[in-house]
């Protein structure tokens, strides 16, 4: 926030409270964006980032004491706010827009971060990582206190429309006016993706970032379009996803007879009765293939020779004692799946690989 010094001194990691916001002092910069300890009527006008979220123009900036001093006091400012509005003859009842005002108040930050199983830190209080909750942290840019909070909106109803993972979009700063260098050190700091609405400042290819480094660790997202922006964000938050396992089925085949070689191996006689069976990865593009033994609809037989649940590889393949890396739909063969010799006649026996693919939202 861009606030005027009126009296006093403000400092790094001094605990402030504005309007219906708190936080505590990260960075302060002058108009020249020079980073500064302190600020006082000497510098009266300056940058200020760490409020949690952003202030209405006019609210007065204070410093406190603690930071539980400013969560109260933010605290009460809303609730008088929400009261005031509450009793407006001309206010129309909207649920969705009561939700949203709530959602950028810190007391429904809180109660989301403790259904979700996290401290105010984000760190998980002894839930399993699977469990836990993504978070992704995000700065946010815009020309306009409206555009701003409608940015946030959008960017937070991702998160919470995410079938395929449990995604927590948290904005850990969110400000009116230009892209500066203050904004890319905490979003390095923060290790946060920027995403700027309308308004201009640094891009990610700019060297200057007020730091001993460029901007190329930071992500910087500009944009005039609001659906741009949020295919561009939903691209982002894709990649911190954990990839999901895709399987594609080859073939089929039907165990016709089960045959014990010289060296006590069995082989299972086959005919393929879809797709094709294959031995070598190369045949499946790179992806590696795997086999599984179903009877009666059950799988029986899928782990390899280390016990683990990841698919029998085929140790050999003969078409009339010939050694083949592939069988087609209709031909006869002989399958050898290496430890596992429980074959029965009428068993089907799948061919299949898996690869690994981004989650797309």
């Amino acid at each position: 926030v861009d606030v005027v010094v009126r009296n006093g001194v403000f400092k790094v990691n001094d605990f402030l409270v504005c309007g219906e916001s708190y936080g505590k002092v990260r960075l302060i910069h002058d108009v020249k964006n020079k980073p500064l300890q302190t600020a006082n009527v000497n510098f009266p006008t300056v940058r200020i980032t760490g409020l949690k979220s952003s202030p209405k123009a006019g609210d007065v900036l204070q410093v406190v004491e603690t930071e539980e001093l400013a969560k109260e006091t933010a605290s009460s400012h809303s609730l008088i706010v929400d009261a005031s509005d509450e009793y407006r003859p001309e206010r129309i009842v909207d649920p969705l827009k009561d939700l949203q005002q709530s959602a950028r108040t810190h007391r429904h930050r809180v109660n989301v971060l403790k259904r979700y199983g996290l401290n105010e830190d984000g760190d998980t209080n002894g839930v399993a990582v699977e469990d836990a909750p993504i978070r992704i942290p995000v700065i946010i840019k815009a020309d306009a206190d409206g555009t701003l909070h409608a940015v946030r909106e959008a960017l937070l109803s991702i998160g919470q429309s995410c079938v395929t993972a449990n995604l927590l979009i948290d904005p850990v700063a969110t400000s009116i006016g230009p892209v500066l260098p203050s904004d890319v050190l905490l979003a390095r700091e923060a290790q946060a993706a920027i995403f700027a609405f309308n308004v201009g400042g640094l891009k990610k290819d700019d060297t200057e970032s007020g730091g001993s480094k460029g901007n190329d660790e930071v992500q910087i997202h500009h944009h005039n379009v609001i659906y741009s922006l949020l295919d561009d964000a939903k691209a982002n938050f894709a990649t911190r996803l954990p990839s999901v396992s895709v399987e594609t089925v080859h073939g089929s085949a039907l165990v016709q007879a089960v045959f014990t070689l010289n060296n006590s191996e069995k082989v299972a006689g086959l005919r393929v009765t879809s797709g094709m069976l294959l031995k070598d990865k190369t045949e499946a593009k790179g992806k590696g293939t795997f086999y599984r033994v179903v009877r009666d609809g059950i799988v029986v037989g899928q782990k390899n020779s280390d016990g683990i649940d990841t698919g029998l590889r085929a140790s050999s393949l003969k078409r009339v004692k010939e050694s083949v890396n592939s069988v087609k739909k209709g031909d006869e063969c002989g399958l050898s799946l290496g430890a596992f010799e429980d074959y029965q006649e009428g068993d089907i026996i799948d061919c299949y690989s898996i690869t690994w693919e981004n989650t797309f939202l």
